[in-house]
């Protein structure tokens, strides 16, 4: 993992990118997930996706859809 610069302007924040994570295209989508920014190029995101959801075994779902968690979490 390499860090990243960040910058403040106008109330803005901007991300300075190491050359090795540079894109090509100009064109691309971001998502918040908690506290990670994942960035991914635009024609590229229905495949990444695909891929993402051909990962999983095909016996993923058969005994059902268990929660992780079992019983209820105490939120302090």
């Amino acid at each position: 993992m390499q860090s990243v610069a960040i910058d403040y302007s106008n109330n803005r924040q901007h991300i300075t990118l190491p050359d090795s994570m540079s894109f090509k295209d100009t064109d691309i989508c971001a998502t918040k997930i908690g506290d990670a920014v994942v960035i991914i190029p635009r024609k590229r995101v229905k495949e990444l996706m695909r891929q993402g959801f051909n990962s999983f075994s095909k016996d993923m779902f058969d005994n059902g859809r268990n929660p992780l968690i079992s019983k209820p979490v105490e939120v302090i």
